[in-house]
C-alpha cells in the first residue's frame, strides 16, 4: 500500500484538558511494529509533557462510508479531544490506508505555527517515505518537525488584562490572554489572498501568515485581531461568546491572532 494523496486542514478541539484518546499511536492498520509504536509513543508523550501540545498518529483501515478523508479527520480528532481545550492545540496524522490518503489535521491554535506553507514541505517528504512504506520514518519526520516549530510556544493562559497589555505591549509578546467579550461578525474583513506581517516575538517564526481580521467587543471597546483561512467558521460557530483566547502577536503595531473562542 501506497500513500499518494496529501492533505492538511484544521479543526476545533473539544477537549477539557485531559487525554480522552488512550494512546498517542492508534494504529489499527498495524503499519508499526511494537518496537516502532513504543518508540514513536515515547517521542510524543515528551512533547506533550514538555510542551501541552498533543499529537496523535491513527492508521485506519477504513473510512466510514460518506466522509472524505478531510471529514473523517476532522470528525475523529474532535471525538478524541485532541489537544487542550480553548488553546486548541492538537495535531493528528492519519494514514487512511484505503484510499491511500496522508492527512495532517490541526486545531486552530496550531495554524499559527503550521499554516499551509509550513505544512506543504512536510507533506511533500512524508510522502515520498510512504512511498517507501517507511512509516515510521514518515511519523517520525513528522514528529520532529513540528517539534521544531511547537518547542517554543507558550500555551498557557495568562491572567493579564487587555488594558495593561495596550499599555507595554512588548511585555506580553507571545502570550496567550483570555478575554471576555463577544466578536463582531459583521466587521469581519477577509483578504483573496494569505497575507503576512513580520512579528518581533520570539514564536520561532519569520512571519505569520493570516487570511482577515475582525473585531471584538470587551468592556464597551473594541479590539481587532487576525485569523487564518480555516477560521471562518469559528468566528460565526456561536452567536453568543463568553471569552476569546488571542496570543499577542506583535507590539508595535498591536496584533492579536485569534486561538479560540468559547
Amino acid at each position: 500500500m501506497v500513500l499518494l494523496s496529501i492533505a492538511f486542514t484544521s479543526c476545533k478541539s473539544q477537549n477539557n484538558n485531559e487525554n480522552i484518546y488512550p494512546d498517542y499511536i492508534i494504529d489499527d492498520a498495524k503499519i508499526f511494529s511494537i518496537q516502532l509504536e513504543d518508540s514513536l509513543q515515547k517521542m510524543i508523550k515528551e512533547i506533550d509533557s514538555l510542551t501541552s501540545v498533543q499529537i496523535c498518529v491513527h492508521s485506519s483501515l477504513s473510512t466510514p462510508h460518506g466522509l472524505s478523508v478531510e471529514d473523517f479527520a476532522l470528525k475523529y480528532a474532535r471525538e478524541l479531544g485532541i489537544g487542550q481545550k480553548y488553546v486548541n492545540n492538537g495535531l493528528l496524522i492519519l494514514y487512511a490506508m484505503d484510499q491511500r490518503h496522508l492527512q495532517i489535521t490541526t486545531g486552530y491554535g496550531i495554524e499559527w505555527q503550521l499554516p499551509d506553507f509550513i505544512l506543504q514541505p512536510l507533506t511533500d517528504s512524508m510522502a515520498q517515505l510512504c512511498k517507501g512504506m517507511d512509516f515510521y520514518g514518515s511519523t517520525l519526520y513528522a514528529i520532529d518537525f513540528c517539534k521544531k516549530y511547537l518547542k517554543n510556544v507558550d500555551w498557557n493562559i495568562s491572567d493579564a488584562e487587555i488594558d495593561n497589555i495596550k499599555k507595554d505591549p512588548s511585555q506580553y509578546l507571545g502570550k496567550i490572554i483570555k478575554v471576555k467579550g463577544k466578536t463582531n461578525p459583521a466587521n469581519v474583513s477577509v483578504a483573496n489572498l494569505d497575507i503576512s506581517f513580520t512579528p518581533q516575538t520570539n514564536l520561532n517564526r519569520d512571519t505569520v501568515a493570516y487570511y482577515g481580521t475582525s473585531t471584538f467587543v470587551s468592556n464597551k471597546k473594541s479590539y481587532q485581531f487576525v485569523f487564518t483561512k480555516h477560521m471562518e467558521d469559528l468566528l460565526f460557530y456561536k452567536e453568543k461568546t463568553k471569552d476569546i483566547y488571542l496570543r499577542v502577536a506583535n507590539a508595535d503595531p498591536l496584533v492579536f491572532q485569534l486561538i479560540g473562542i468559547e
